[in-house]
């Protein structure tokens, strides 16, 4: 009877092993063809890569960045020279 449930338990394990490994094959063949239509549908738009979008991302953050601390900087001198021109006016 004992050996009847350890064949059982060992019959059920290797069920288990292969319906694991089946997942995982199966996961990683999802994530392979997902990679290859996103790449394939990229291409039929027209666009760039995703490390390519990043990159350019980052470079527009970088330059709004920029812009911004301009534009600040040009709206405090202008404000100080209002201040000049009404403290001068009075």
């Amino acid at each position: 009877m004992a050996r009847k449930r350890r064949i059982r338990r060992e019959k059920e394990i290797i069920r288990k092993q292969r319906y694991h490994r089946r997942l995982k094959q199966e996961r990683e063949t999802l994530r392979q063809m997902e990679k290859t239509m996103t790449a394939r549908l990229l291409r039929m738009k027209g666009t760039k890569p995703l490390a390519q979008q990043t990159y350019d991302n980052a470079q527009l953050s970088r330059f709004n960045h920029v812009n911004w601390a301009l534009k600040d900087s040009a709206v405090r001198e202008r404000e100080e020279r209002l201040r000049a021109v009404k403290s001068s006016n009075v």
